[in-house]
């Protein structure tokens, strides 16, 4: 109960503060968009809207102008497929298994290097295709 007292507000402050701070597509040749289009034509990101890590995410994919289709993983039907999909309704990239024992600001922080580095991943491997 805490907790989302604590994570409401603080996800509405990262939303105003992703607005004001969005970063732009790139500017390409449309044929050269094209090509990241049909690249990454098909592919979904499930996510959380105010989560922190999956922002990050989405300012990637931003700044290199791929247009992803976005899916709410809290609300149906996304929610629905990715359960029945065999998947699990949690953001990829916490190492919370490994870090219950550290200090509240140490495991949230490991939390978020982790995610960081998953997203730099997705990030430089979308660069790689083009």
């Amino acid at each position: 109960m805490i907790a989302q007292l604590i994570r409401w507000p603080i996800g509405r402050l990262i939303l105003f503060v992703d607005a004001l701070t969005a970063p732009r597509r790139p500017q390409r040749q449309p044929a050269e968009q094209a090509r990241v289009d049909a690249t990454t034509h098909g592919l979904s990101l499930y996510q959380f809207h105010a989560c922190p890590f999956c922002v990050k995410t989405r300012r990637a994919l931003r700044r290199l102008g791929a247009d992803i289709e976005l899916r709410n993983a809290k609300l149906a039907p996304w929610r629905d497929e990715l359960l029945d999909g065999g998947g699990r309704l949690q953001v990829v990239g916490h190492a919370s298994s490994r870090t219950r024992d550290l200090s509240l600001v140490r495991h949230k922080m490991v939390n978020f290097q982790v995610s960081a580095d998953r997203a730099d991943a997705v990030a430089r491997e979308l660069m790689r295709l083009g």
